[in-house]
C-alpha cells in the first residue's frame, strides 16, 4: 500500500488534508488499545493513558503527513472457536490499530446514515458500538410469533469483501475516507476479503456491510431484527419460516456470505420465550441498557471496570460460587453435555469462570486440564482465574496444573500455551525446574505468540538480565517489534 491515507494518489490535492483532519488519533489510540475480547495475551502495554496516547498520536500525525507511515500486513494467529475448530486472529501493530480505529471513527456518521433504525438493528451502529443483545433477543416477541427463525452468518468477518464495505460507505457519502479504508484493509489482510478479528472498528464495518440485507428483508414485510451477524425473524408457521430463511440466504449469497448451518434453526415461539426467561441474570440486563449511555464518556473504561468488578463481587457470594464451581466440575466431568450444544456449554463455562475470577476457589485448578481440552475457547478466562490463584496460597497447585497441561496435551494451540505462560508470570521467580524446561523450550522453539510469553516468564526469574529487550525483539516477528515497550527492564526478583 502506497499510503493512500496520506498521499491520496489519484485524488485531488486537497484529499489528504480532508482525510487527516477527520482523524482524531489521540482518542483512537486509547480505543485501539482496548480489544473487544482478549483473544491473545497482550503484546505491549495496552493500558495507555491520555499522555501516552497523545504522544503516539503526535508521532503518527508526523508520519502520516510526511508519507512515512506504511501499514503492515497482519499476522494471523489461530485461536479456538466455541463451536469447534479455530479462527484466525489478525494481529496488528499499535500504529496500524490506531490508524484503522481513527479511519473508522471518521466514517462513523456515514455508517449511521447507511443503517436501518434502532428497532431493526440492535448494534453495533455508527454512533454507538454497544450491543443491546438481550433486547434484540426479545424484540421478536412483540410480534407474538408462532415460530422464530434463529440464524447466524458463517465466518462473517473473514469472508466480508472490502469492496462491499467501501461501496456502502461511498453511497453514504464517505468518499476519500472510504477509499483509504479499503486500501488499508487490503494491506492488513493481504487480500480483498476479511476484517481484523477482535476489534470494535471491525464490528462497525461489518454492520455497515450487512445493511443491504436489512433493507431487503424489511422491504418484504418480514418481522426481522439483527444484532451484529445474528438474525431473528418472527413468523406464523413453518412455511413462512422456510420462505424467510430462503430469502435471507439469497440476500447473503448476493454479497458473498452464507448462513451457518449449525446455528440456523426454527424455534417454536413458546419454547423460544421459555429459553429467554431461563437465561440472563439481572446484571446482564443492566449492562444492556447502560452500555449505550457509557460509550464515549472520558471515564468510560474506568466505569465499566468498576461496574464489572462490583458485579463479580455481588455474584461471588457463597451460593453463587458453589453453583459456579459445580457447573465447572460437571463441564469437566461430562464430555458430552446433556443438551449437546457445545457453544452454549462453552458460554456457560465462561460465565462460571467470570464468577470465580473474584472468589478464587481451588476448584478451578481441579477442573483446569479437562476444561482446556473440551472448551479451548475459554482458555483466556481460565488463564485469568489461574493467574489470580497464583497470587494466593494455591500457587503451587496452579504451577502443577499448568505443567500437567503442557506435558499431557500436545494438541494445545500456541495461543493456549501463551495464556498458560501468562498465567504463571506472578510466580515466575518460584517456578520449579520441571516447568522451566517447558518454558525454555517454548522460548527458543515455539511459535511466536507463545514464545513471547515464555520470554517474559524467564525475565521474571531474572534469567535474561540486560538482554531482555534483545530477547523480546527476537521473540516476535519484525513488524511487531516497534509495538514492544520502548524502555524494558527485567522485573525485580522477589
Amino acid at each position: 500500500m502506497s499510503a493512500p491515507v496520506i498521499e491520496g494518489r489519484g485524488e485531488p490535492p486537497s484529499t489528504p488534508d480532508r482525510v487527516l483532519e477527520s482523524l482524531h488519533l489521540s482518542a483512537a489510540t486509547v480505543k485501539a488499545a482496548q480489544p473487544i475480547a482478549p483473544l491473545l495475551p497482550p503484546l505491549e502495554d495496552e493500558r495507555l493513558g491520555r499522555v501516552t496516547a497523545g504522544r503516539v498520536a503526535r508521532h503518527l500525525i508526523r508520519e502520516l503527513r510526511s508519507g512515512a507511515y506504511q501499514p503492515r500486513p497482519a499476522l494471523l494467529v489461530p485461536v479456538p472457536k466455541r463451536s469447534g475448530g479455530t479462527r484466525s486472529v489478525a494481529v496488528l501493530t499499535l500504529d496500524d490499530r490506531v490508524v484503522y480505529e481513527a479511519l473508522v471513527r471518521s466514517v462513523a456518521p456515514f455508517v449511521e446514515r447507511a443503517l436501518c433504525g434502532p428497532e431493526t438493528l440492535y448494534g453495533p451502529r455508527g454512533v454507538t458500538r454497544a450491543l443491546r443483545w438481550l433486547t434484540f433477543e426479545r424484540a421478536v416477541l412483540r410480534f407474538r410469533p408462532t415460530w422464530v427463525v434463529v440464524a447466524d452468518v458463517a465466518n462473517c468477518w473473514p469472508t466480508l469483501r472490502h469492496e462491499l464495505v467501501t461501496e456502502v460507505l461511498r453511497r453514504a457519502g464517505a468518499g476519500p475516507s472510504a477509499d483509504a479504508l479499503g486500501s488499508l484493509l487490503g494491506v492488513f489482510m493481504a487480500t480483498d476479503t476479511g476484517l481484523p478479528q477482535g476489534l470494535g472498528a471491525s464490528r462497525v464495518l461489518s454492520s455497515a456491510a450487512l445493511s443491504r440485507v436489512d433493507r431487503a428483508m424489511i422491504s418484504r414485510g418480514w418481522h426481522y431484527v439483527r444484532c451484529v451477524d445474528d438474525f431473528r425473524i418472527a413468523v406464523d408457521d413453518t412455511t413462512a419460516a422456510a420462505r424467510t430463511l430462503a430469502t435471507l440466504d439469497n440476500e447473503l449469497a448476493a454479497i458473498g456470505l452464507s448462513l451457518h448451518p449449525e446455528k440456523t434453526r426454527f424455534v417454536a415461539g413458546e419454547e423460544y420465550e421459555r429459553q429467554l426467561r431461563s437465561g440472563a441474570p439481572w446484571e446482564v440486563w443492566m449492562w444492556d441498557h447502560l452500555a449505550p449511555l457509557l460509550e464515549g464518556r472520558a471515564d468510560e473504561r474506568w466505569l465499566k471496570r468498576l461496574g464489572a468488578g462490583l458485579l463479580r463481587r455481588v455474584r461471588a457470594m457463597p451460593g453463587g460460587v458453589a453453583a459456579a464451581t459445580q457447573r465447572l466440575r460437571e463441564a469437566a466431568l461430562y464430555e458430552n453435555a446433556p443438551d449437546g450444544d457445545r457453544e452454549r456449554n462453552s458460554a456457560s463455562v465462561a460465565s462460571a469462570l467470570g464468577i470465580l475470577l473474584t472468589a478464587r476457589p481451588r476448584g478451578v485448578v481441579e477442573c483446569a486440564v479437562p476444561l482446556l481440552k473440551r472448551y479451548p475457547a475459554e482458555t483466556p478466562a481460565l488463564a485469568a482465574c489461574l493467574r489470580g490463584l497464583s497470587a494466593t496460597e494455591h500457587w503451587r497447585d496452579v504451577v502443577d496444573v499448568v505443567e500437567a497441561a503442557l506435558a499431557e496435551d500436545r494438541t494445545l494451540e500456541a495461543s493456549q500455551r501463551a495464556w498458560l505462560f501468562w498465567a504463571l508470570r506472578p510466580t515466575a521467580h518460584t517456578l520449579p525446574a520441571g516447568i522451566i524446561t517447558h518454558v525454555s523450550a517454548a522460548a527458543s522453539e515455539d511459535e511466536w505468540v507463545s514464545r513471547l510469553q515464555a520470554v517474559w516468564l524467564l525475565a521474571g526469574r531474572g534469567e535474561l538480565g540486560g538482554d531482555l529487550r534483545r530477547c523480546l525483539e527476537a521473540a516476535v516477528p519484525a513488524p511487531l517489534r516497534a509495538s514492544l515497550p520502548t524502555h524494558v527492564e527485567s522485573p525485580r526478583v522477589s
